[in-house]
C-alpha cells in the first residue's frame, strides 16, 4: 500500500498545538493485585484451578445456569 500525501499537506517543521500544563494525574487502575493462597492440587480432591482460586479468595461459585 502506498499513501501519497500532497506537498501542501506535508509539514517539515515542529508544530506545537497546545501549551504544556503540568498537573497531577491521579491513578485509579481497573486491575488490582491480590495475593491468594490456594491449596495444592490433590488426586483425592479433584477440584479445578478456578474452583481452588475461588475458595482461596472466599468467592462462592454459583451452579451453572443459576443466573437466569
Amino acid at each position: 500500500m502506498v499513501i501519497d500525501v500532497p506537498a501542501s499537506s506535508q509539514v517539515h517543521r515542529q508544530v506545537v498545538r497546545k501549551d504544556a500544563d503540568a498537573h497531577v494525574i491521579e491513578l485509579d487502575p481497573v486491575v488490582r493485585l491480590h495475593y491468594v493462597q490456594v491449596k495444592q492440587p490433590d488426586m483425592h480432591d479433584p477440584s479445578g484451578d478456578l474452583r481452588r482460586l475461588f475458595r482461596g479468595a472466599g468467592i462462592r461459585m454459583e451452579p451453572r445456569g443459576s443466573h437466569l
